[in-house]
């Protein structure tokens, strides 16, 4: 076993590691991407491999989070082939991953914990907080969508700015219950998110209400595959139902655009989201656990 920096010529590797580990994950090539060359060796992101035989059989990658309460917080995505599990190249990878964090005065870690991996994540001083399911489904059929709730005009996010957006996704981030300490600086917003390639700005959506954005869902594309990556309603627009027309309208726009899969992730501890999913025909693919630890 050998444990080394990743460099821009791993990603090959990594992200069939990725696909393999995490089948139902939508971006992480154009993620591993961005993060092996943009920000490999900068405070934003730093990376370890571990390679057995020739190959990657793990990857830890840690990844500055702006939008997090906190100071120097990061997220870890730690991953090991299951060829080479239970045999210390997990433990290895966080060590090295701790090593790099001991250089600050302090940080917070965050990380998503799949199957097994909870219980790694609590041996290795994590603390569990919230169960996540993700949970997909199939774009064959057509989907009825009604009317716009009066009083409301649908937009895409291509006819939007980021500052437009950013105060309804701010108040809605704020208001996740059981998640992390959300407290999101514009900076990131327009700066990472709203630029992401990821982000189909014609299958994201919102709903305004005297030109102010009401409510929203922001979808990420990659190939024939989207990810709902958030949906929220500012506190005085709620107990409305436009998330649920959002959400439905941008499924069926997403069908009219060729995409055949969608993906979301709901937390356990918000029973309506839960609940508008399944209703908009979304199964659990697989469970993970948001982890935590204060260094």
């Amino acid at each position: 076993m050998e444990i080394r920096p990743a460099i821009p010529e791993d990603f090959d590797q990594v992200v069939a590691l990725s696909t393999l580990v995490r089948p139902y994950g939508v971006g992480a090539r154009t993620w591993l991407r961005r993060s092996l060359t943009e920000r490999l060796g900068t405070d934003r992101f730093v990376g370890f491999v571990a390679e057995a035989d020739g190959r990657v059989a793990g990857w830890a990658g840690l990844t500055r989070a702006d939008h997090l309460d906190t100071p120097n917080a990061y997220s870890l995505n730690l991953l090991v082939h299951p060829d080479f599990r239970r045999q210390g190249f997990g433990t290895r990878l966080l060590q090295i991953c701790d090593d790099w964090l001991a250089a600050l005065p302090s940080s917070f870690v965050q990380s998503y914990a799949d199957g097994d991996g909870k219980f790694f994540a609590l041996a290795k001083g994590f603390e569990a907080t919230t169960e996540m399911t993700y949970a997909g489904r199939e774009l064959t059929d057509a989907i009825l969508v009604p009317p716009v709730p009066d009083g409301y005009t649908l937009v895409p996010f291509a006819e939007l700015e980021a500052a437009d957006v950013f105060p309804a996704y701010r108040e809605s981030t704020a208001d996740i219950p059981g998640g992390p300490p959300f407290e999101v600086p514009f900076d990131w917003f327009s700066t990472e998110l709203w630029p992401g390639s990821l982000l189909d700005r014609e299958l994201s959506l919102a709903l305004l209400e005297g030109g102010r954005v009401a409510s929203f869902t922001m979808v990420n594309r990659e190939d024939t595959r989207t990810w709902n990556d958030m949906t929220g309603t500012v506190r005085d627009h709620r107990g409305k139902g436009l998330a649920g027309f959002l959400k439905l309208a941008s499924l069926s726009a997403a069908r009219d655009a060729g995409v055949t899969h969608s993906f979301t992730l709901m937390n356990l501890e918000n029973p309506p989201i839960r609940a508008l999913n399944e209703r908009l025909g979304y199964r659990e693919v697989f469970r993970r656990t948001y982890v935590t630890r204060q260094n």
